[in-house]
């Protein structure tokens, strides 16, 4: 074969877009571009020109918005799942860490069980999600665990606003519904 490396590199990345998973076939589309750019302009290809999010330059990244939008579905039927086959009693008398890694290890579980073509860091993600979803403050508790934001505000699904350094800022992040939010809300003020 005579093609150069950057356009079988580019090829071989859109046709994993396309069997890996369809959410992110756009992302590593661009990618694939970014490569075929490359080759054209005679340098190295630079995921970084490409308009997806790449993390290590390979592989797209996963954004909460963008996953709780394709895969609310599973997300909602791995949390009903957990609820209904968890034993609470050992997730609530263990330790922050430990009931971490059981309400991790199922959900791992149950997420296989229900689709295991997924990229492995969109199950990473959605794992993620659940777990805050059912141990935390659901899709703001990264923003709570960031000592350098003084204040979340949330003024609807997808109205969340945050305080850093004295200034507001709109984040990207959202709930499913009203009933989502009053979960969380239910959560802190519950002891």
């Amino acid at each position: 074969d005579s093609a150069p490396d950057t356009v079988r590199s580019a090829i071989a990345e859109f046709q994993q877009a396309v069997t890996l998973d369809q959410a992110f076939a756009a992302a590593w589309a661009e990618l694939a571009l970014a490569h075929l750019d490359a080759f054209r302009s005679g340098g190295p290809a630079e995921p970084s020109r490409a308009k997806g999010n790449f993390s290590n330059g390979l592989a797209p990244t996963v954004n909460a918005s963008d996953l709780l939008a394709t895969y609310d579905g599973l997300i909602q039927k791995v949390e009903q799942r957990l609820i209904n086959e968890m034993d609470r009693r050992t997730v609530q008398s263990a330790s922050p860490e430990r009931a971490r890694a059981l309400v991790e290890s199922a959900a791992r579980q149950i997420i296989m069980s229900e689709d295991s073509r997924l990229y492995p860091q969109v199950r990473d993600a959605i794992v993620g999600l659940v777990v805050d979803d059912i141990l935390g403050l659901g899709p703001i508790e990264s923003l709570y665990r960031d000592p350098s934001i003084s204040e979340i505000m949330v003024n609807g699904p997808d109205n969340v606003y945050i305080e850093k350094s004295g200034k507001l800022t709109k984040v990207g992040i959202q709930f499913r519904d009203n009933a989502h939010i009053m979960q969380v809300i239910d959560r802190i003020v519950t002891p």
